[in-house]
């Protein structure tokens, strides 16, 4: 009796243990994943994101480092044009219709929609 509860026991730890190693592993994967993810993302263009003159500082072949200036976009994309727009306008009547509330609660403006 013992001895088949010893052999079970045996058996399950050696599954628990392969298991572990192949969540290990996988956890590896991940990792390796992520981090060349993010190098990819990070090797993105940055002057597409940026307005303006930006140097860039380039390392050349012999080690020294030499500056290029990137020449800037005179205006982003239409798509994205069109949001920064449309978000503009909404931020704009967001504060207008605020700006409203607020001069309501003053006193000058109390009296005057009291008076009406």
């Amino acid at each position: 009796m013992y001895w088949m509860q010893e052999e079970l026991l045996k058996k399950s730890l050696d599954t628990a243990k392969k298991r572990e190693k192949e969540i290990e592993k996988t956890i590896g994967k991940l990792k390796i994943e992520n981090h060349e993810f993010v190098e990819k993302n990070l090797d993105f263009p940055r002057h597409k994101f940026l307005f303006g003159l930006e140097i860039h500082k380039n390392q050349s072949k012999d080690g020294n480092f030499e500056r290029k200036v990137v020449p800037k976009r005179t205006y982003p994309s239409r798509d994205r044009r069109r949001a920064y727009m449309w978000w503009r306008s909404v931020l704009l009547l967001l504060f207008k219709v605020g700006s409203y509330a607020v001069k309501a609660n003053t006193p000058k403006a109390s009296r005057k929609l009291r008076r009406a």
